[in-house]
């Protein structure tokens, strides 16, 4: 009887891992994608640039007026074995539109298990989550 719940569960952990590390990908995508789209609103409510910049090694981001970075209007830090890559910040003008397109990559790592999503901007300010690197 032993032997049989020991071989269901090494065949089971495996697959519970992959599970986990594709939620922790999808889950900071997600966050990712909401912090972009407050942004977005706060540069509009406010009539003024507003910035979203990820915080040094990939661990969370930071959303702020441009002109005031001390006024930090949300700290995000993200959890466990997941970094943010690619663009270092993104810029929203008082219109709620960005310069150019920007993408950020997000990695989770567990084990041998890796998933990633990609958070990309368009040039109208709207973010979206795809379900493959950037």
């Amino acid at each position: 009887m032993i032997t049989i719940i020991s071989i269901l569960a090494s065949v089971a952990v495996p697959a519970f891992t992959g599970m986990i590390t594709r939620m922790k990908a999808q889950g900071t995508a997600s966050d990712l994608h909401m912090a972009l789209m407050k942004t977005r609103s706060e540069a509009i409510k406010r009539n003024t640039t507003v910035k979203l910049a990820v915080a040094s090694g990939g661990k969370g981001w930071s959303i702020y007026p441009s002109a005031a970075e001390g006024n930090v209007l949300e700290n995000y830090t993200v959890n466990g074995n997941v970094t943010i890559s690619g663009a270092g910040s993104v810029e929203y003008n008082s219109s709620g539109r960005i310069a150019g397109v920007v993408s950020f990559g997000i990695k989770a790592v567990m084990g041998s298990e890796s998933a990633e999503r990609c958070v990309s901007t368009s040039l109208s300010g709207l973010p979206k989550v795809k379900k493959s690197a950037c």
